[in-house]
């Protein structure tokens, strides 16, 4: 279970949004109680991550009480977050050059040092000599 709560954070995930999806995966559909408890996912904070992976669109919610919670499968839910990875990475690739150049032209020659001036917490400027 912990290589594949490694996997999904490197996808983009959260700790907790992992173990979810992992007890996802392995149940098919589960109440937010029961994904609490496999996933070691503390109650106080389980409708936030299930709420969050609702609006990644990873995850779906019936109506009613209890809810129960869904996820279309394990390699569909990879497949999705490997392309949204896909996508930063080319974008990443695409700005790099400009990037680049940004970075080169870059010049602090003809700056001059600022100056740091050191005023104690509890004393007024007016108090503290500066230098």
């Amino acid at each position: 279970m912990r290589e594949n709560i490694e996997y999904l954070q490197m996808l983009g995930l959260t700790e907790y949004q992992s173990r979810a999806m992992v007890v996802l995966f392995a149940k098919g559909e589960a109440t937010a109680l029961t994904i609490s408890k496999l996933g070691n996912i503390p109650l106080t904070k389980i409708y936030q991550v299930l709420k969050s992976l609702e609006d990644k669109e990873l995850i779906t919610c019936s109506p009613g009480k209890p809810r129960y919670y869904r996820c279309p499968g394990a390699e569909e839910v990879l497949n999705k977050l490997l392309f949204k990875k896909q996508k930063a990475v080319e974008v990443l690739l695409a700005e790099k050059d400009e990037q680049l150049q940004v970075i080169h032209a870059i010049d602090f020659s003809n700056r001059p040092e600022e100056r740091i001036q050191k005023i104690h917490p509890i004393l007024s400027v007016e108090q503290y000599e500066l230098y």
